[in-house]
């Protein structure tokens, strides 16, 4: 997600900087499903940009947890958390940098997105 969310902040700062009669007074951010979370993030890290509100359509804001055999067939949420928060899902899959385990210290621990967003890193 920090690759997707690079490229969303850097697109909307260039367009923000072609049009400065038009983003003068700021502009309203709206995103769905993932894109509400990345556009979150870019709120988050640009103290650039005024957005005037701010709308999620279905967002992952709070992370995602549940349903587990929805992703994986018959996993466990357990199975599947130990999944997603291996080195490689973690590092290379957006869900795994949403998804957030009810057991705070694991999430926290290997969770390399959500937590950076939500200011809840050490």
């Amino acid at each position: 997600l920090f690759d997707q969310l690079a490229h969303v902040r850097d697109a909307v700062r260039a367009l923000v900087r072609a049009h400065p009669a038009e983003f003068a007074r700021g502009f309203h951010f709206v995103g769905h499903s993932q894109g509400g979370l990345l556009a979150r993030a870019v709120i988050e890290e640009s103290d650039d940009l005024t957005v005037l509100n701010f709308l999620s359509l279905a967002g992952v804001q709070a992370g995602q947890y549940g349903k587990c055999s929805d992703y994986m067939g018959n996993l466990t949420c357990a199975q599947l958390t130990k999944i997603l928060y291996s080195w490689w899902w973690r590092n290379v899959t957006s869900v795994a940098q949403f998804w957030r385990d009810p057991d705070t210290a694991n999430y926290l621990a290997h969770n390399v997105f959500l937590p950076v967003i939500n200011n809840e890193a050490a």
